[in-house]
């Protein structure tokens, strides 16, 4: 009797690690960096882009996006909108994202401003006035807002930057918990599957910097955005890298756990049996 008891202890214990290897693993967080001069699609019209620095924590859906502009010229970026996800351009791939608008004018004048950011599903047409026409349909349709880091702000933006830095170029970037938006149900759905935001082994985004912006906003969202400055750059299945490689969840780690102690247990006691 005694025998069999230990023979289920250790089927138990086997069956643990079972479990444990079929359960989920936490998945990777990807990076990628850009700087003038490397592969893309580039206009510095709105302000020089210097260079570009993201992750996309797959774990989390947490993205964090920073970037360098300008260098002390007349020309300077005082904001961009950003459109973002795994493998082409987000403006010529099928599939409906979100839409970022990043907006940091406030430096012009007051080196401490605060900047804005806010949230839309895209339109899948002129890639600045989602804010405004949340739809592809002919005419303008109510747009589809998603989040604003203004009141009534949600939880979802950990950290904005908006500095000016010594040699006179401006570092505008944020982290943000992107949730949310990947969940979204779009307001005007299309024939095509939702994609959100974020990025994966490959990176696609259209980015589009603005200089001379003037903003307006109600309810925490945007009403104006006019520039008189314009430049972007666009990606196509850029490289990404593996910040992180995949460790076991906490869930996972604990059943490793149990199951190791159980076998472990299990000899013990045959020794002593023995």
């Amino acid at each position: 009797m005694f025998v069999r008891k230990l023979s289920l202890s250790a089927s138990a214990a086997i069956a643990l690690l079972g479990v444990a290897a079929a359960t989920s693993w936490a998945g990777p967080i990807y990076s990628w960096n850009w700087n003038a001069g490397d592969p893309g699609s580039l206009s510095n019209n709105g302000g020089r882009i210097n260079w570009v620095e993201t992750t996309f924590d797959t774990n989390s859906n947490t993205l964090s996006w920073y970037g360098n502009f300008g260098n002390g010229t007349r020309l300077r970026t005082d904001g961009f909108t950003l459109t973002l996800r795994s493998g082409d351009s987000p403006r010529t791939a099928a599939g409906e994202v979100a839409q970022l608008y990043f907006d940091g004018r406030g430096l012009a004048t007051n080196p401490t401003q605060v900047p804005k950011l806010t949230a839309y599903g895209h339109n899948g047409l002129t890639y600045y006035s989602s804010y405004m026409d949340g739809a592809p349909q002919a005419g303008v349709q109510a747009p589809d807002r998603l989040a604003t880091s203004t009141p009534p702000a949600s939880a979802w933006v950990h950290s904005m930057t908006a500095q000016v830095n010594g040699d006179g170029s401006r570092t505008f970037g944020f982290e943000i918990d992107v949730t949310d938006i990947v969940d979204h149900s779009p307001a005007w759905p299309g024939t095509n599957a939702w994609s959100g935001i974020g990025f994966g082994e490959s990176i696609g985004l259209y980015m589009q910097t603005f200089g001379g912006l003037q903003t307006s906003y109600a309810d925490g969202y945007l009403t104006g955005w006019s520039r008189s400055a314009e430049g972007f750059l666009e990606i196509s299945n850029g490289s990404t890298e593996t910040v992180t490689d995949p460790v076991p969840e906490p869930a996972t780690l604990t059943l490793l756990g149990m199951g190791v102690a159980g076998l472990f247990g299990s000899r013990l006691r045959k020794r002593r049996q023995a």
